[in-house]
């Protein structure tokens, strides 16, 4: 199925942003899409492929219609036709759950893709049908999206109650499910411990975001127990032809392996070690983990386990990354998409030296004001994710709104010293035309 990434149809031209007053383009934004969605699930991949047939991307195609229907209609054919247990990612997660079942063992599965998370709860269910399965998301429309936040608090209630008895009180929950299948959305202060497996379906873009995702877990618990955590990574190196038509699905592996030997450094366990696996025994042998007197403390008041805090994420994304964002010109304008629910946009200036930040409601037609983490986590990317499909003159007049009203508020007359930096539209995920929502888009 690979063999189509390397031909280039999926190569086209977009207006992404502008910069001097010129337009850059993009030619590899949805190739880059269809290289994440084959590494995470047939689901992702056929629908990738069917909106690139179909024109639902509001982009040029390099490669003509007819052309692109000739080699990728037949690869969709053969992925409907595709049993779930030809897929040998999903056969090896059902043995892992198998065990788990044996066990007695509650699983979470994380997936980056919307489509993935509802292909495999549909796999499962027609593979493993005695196991019960929660899914943060769900199929609407031919399109996927993450469940009503009140459903999926109840599904969390249902699949780890032990964890949230303070929430449940005397009530019964009259489900129990054995497995929770979700993206990074609930991979943040969630309590799932009633859980004692985590498994990282699609590989993450950093290593916090493999911490975050074992955090669902190692926290406290009644008593001791084993935990496993497992990452899905590909077998490239085994087979040559896969390997040189994945070669970018590689290359994200190798750089997510040499940014968590350095993640180790704080946490002092290899999230992604040298060999199939690695056990410890115990935290306590890490000298990270220092016993202390602290008093009195309620157990909801004590921060889970995450090994690298927000703050130093950020700087260390920020300095891994400072040679290319020093070659990005100043007063460049974009758009990704994001999880909140408003359209937004953010805008920073630079004035008399000093740079300043908004962020301007358009709904509202209004600045608000949030914390600096906070907007961090909004608005962090990479430089490989997509740009979201906006209209470029609408990102200006919004921008124009903005800046006027921040000059308003802070009584500012000497307009010509103030340059602009940059202007980032913030579309909420569940209104983009495209089947990528559910990533990140960059500048």
């Amino acid at each position: 199925m690979t063999y189509v990434l390397e031909h280039g149809f999926f190569k086209h031209e977009v207006q992404s942003f502008q910069s001097r007053g010129g337009w850059m383009r993009s030619q590899t934004t949805i190739e880059k899409e269809a290289l994440i969605a084959w590494a995470s699930s047939p689901k992702a991949l056929i629908d990738v492929l069917q909106d690139t047939l179909d024109d639902t991307y509001d982009v040029h195609f390099l490669t003509p219609k007819q052309r692109r229907q000739e080699v990728l209609s037949p690869i969709v054919e053969e992925l409907k036709t595709l049993e779930y247990l030809q897929d040998a990612k999903f056969a090896a997660l059902c043995q892992c759950l198998e065990q788990a079942r044996i066990e007695g063992r509650k699983v979470i599965i994380f997936s980056e893709r919307l489509a993935t998370c509802v292909y495999l709860e549909e796999a499962l269910q027609a593979t493993l049908p005695k196991l019960l399965v929660a899914n943060a998301v769900q199929a609407s429309d031919d399109k996927y999206e993450l469940k009503d936040a009140e459903l999926v608090n109840e599904l969390i209630l249902d699949f780890a109650p032990e964890a949230n008895q303070d929430r449940i009180g005397d009530k019964i929950r009259t489900k129990q499910y054995d497995v929770f299948v979700t993206t990074d959305a609930y991979g943040v202060g969630v309590n799932l411990q009633d859980a004692s497996v985590v498994i990282s379906y699609d590989i993450a873009w950093t290593p916090d975001t493999i911490i975050q995702r074992a955090g669902r877990i190692l926290r406290l618990w009644k008593e001791p127990r084993k935990v496993q955590l497992y990452i899905f990574v590909g077998a490239y190196q085994e087979h040559k032809e896969g390997r040189s038509k994945a070669i970018d699905v590689e290359k994200r592996m190798h750089r997510l392996t040499e940014r968590s030997k350095k993640a180790e450094k704080f946490t002092e366990m290899p999230m992604i070690p040298e060999t199939d696996s690695a056990e410890f025994a115990s935290l306590a042998s890490l000298s990270s983990v220092e016993f202390e007197e602290i008093g009195v403390l309620d157990v909801s008041d004590i921060e889970e386990f995450s090994g690298v805090s927000p703050f130093l994420r950020h700087i260390t994304e920020r300095n891994k990354n400072l040679e290319y964002a020093d070659a990005i010109p100043d007063d460049i304008t974009s758009a990704f998409a994001y999880r909140g629910k408003a359209h937004q946009l953010y805008l920073l200036l630079r004035y008399k030296d000093a740079y300043f930040w908004m962020l301007y409601d358009i709904s509202r037609q209004q600045l608000h004001s949030i914390k600096e983490d906070a907007l961090l986590d909004m608005i962090q990317c990479i430089q490989e994710t997509p740009i979201a499909d906006v209209n470029p003159d609408e990102i200006e007049q919004y921008a124009q709104d903005a800046r006027q009203l921040w000059y308003k508020q802070n009584k500012i007359d000497d307009l010509e010293t103030i340059e602009r930096i940059c202007a980032l539209y913030l579309k909420p995920h569940s209104s983009d035309s495209g089947d990528f929502s559910d990533v990140l888009h960059t500048p």
